[in-house]
């Protein structure tokens, strides 16, 4: 659907509102994937707490759940990929949609960590296993830079393409907030 709009779009005067309707189109999945990251964090705070309390039935329900989520967390950044793919067809935001594109990648690159760690709990639920915790804390360190890096990349792309679109930028904290040099 999403390439039908580009298709549509390039080489008409409505080209702007067809780039325009991409980016809407990746801001909903963006939008929907807050949630299913937040489901994946629950669940692994859950598999923390019944690791804690040695409950492999609790342990694993959560690793399903944590498998669900990232299956819809894959899901979404897919839809928000076709997207910045398409939105590189327009002149005016080719270069900010391939750096959105390189963002959304290397966050689907954290995402397969942090599915591995699931693995991880699922063979190892209480991580008896020494290797395990080592592996654990090297995916999870790797996880939370890659993660880091494509979300920073994402964010000041979405902003210079709402810009570029005429359209109002979502309010960003980290890229809003005043910084002080301390002087």
């Amino acid at each position: 659907m999403i390439l039908a709009l580009v298709g549509a779009g390039c080489g008409t005067t409505d080209g702007d509102e067809r780039a325009r309707e991409l980016y809407r189109a990746y801001r909903s999945a963006e939008d929907q994937r807050d949630g299913a990251e937040a489901r994946l964090r629950r669940a692994f705070g859950d598999i923390a707490a019944a690791a804690e309390t040695r409950d492999r039935g609790s342990s694993l329900a959560a690793v399903e759940r944590g498998r669900a989520a990232v299956t819809d967390i894959d899901r979404l950044l897919s839809r928000e990929l076709e997207a910045a793919l398409g939105l590189e067809a327009f002149e005016d935001v080719s270069r900010e949609a391939g750096r959105l594109g390189q963002g959304i990648r290397t966050t689907r690159a954290s995402l397969r960590l942090f599915s591995r760690e699931l693995d991880i709990a699922a063979l190892d639920p209480f991580l008896e296993d020494k290797a395990n915790v080592d592996e654990i804390r090297r995916l999870a360190r790797r996880a939370a830079k890659l993660a880091v890096t494509g979300e920073l990349d994402i964010r000041r792309a979405d902003r210079a393409i709402a810009v570029a679109l005429g359209l109002e930028p979502r309010v960003d904290r980290g890229l809003d907030a005043e910084t002080t040099t301390g002087r």
